[in-house]
């Protein structure tokens, strides 16, 4: 059970305020579709920034979720996938990787 329970237990008042102001930035992009563009990203990444790295990349040895998908990502970028275009300058010269 202190398995299932190891974020929470590291979580202070300042993470909790911290993902209710995430929470509160995608409700108001999705439900009053304020600025949803910005406020959408920004109150994820306030969620993410503020979970418990240890446990998030990590935990026993095994990956983590966020880790899991770092790697997915990466793995896409390398094999010319969704990133194949960020391979490019501005001016259109190819940037080898």
């Amino acid at each position: 059970m202190h398995d299932l329970l190891i974020g929470f237990t590291s979580l202070n008042y300042k993470d909790i305020i911290m993902y209710l102001i995430g929470l509160a930035l995608i409700y108001l992009a999705i439900k009053k579709e304020y600025e949803p563009m910005l406020l959408l990203p920004i109150g994820f990444g306030a969620i993410l920034v503020n979970m418990p790295l240890s446990v998030v990349w990590e935990y026993e040895g095994q990956a983590g979720f966020l880790k899991i998908l770092f790697d997915a990502g990466h793995d896409l970028f390398r094999r010319g996938g969704a990133g194949r275009h960020l391979r490019h300058h501005a001016d259109g010269r190819a940037v080898g990787l």
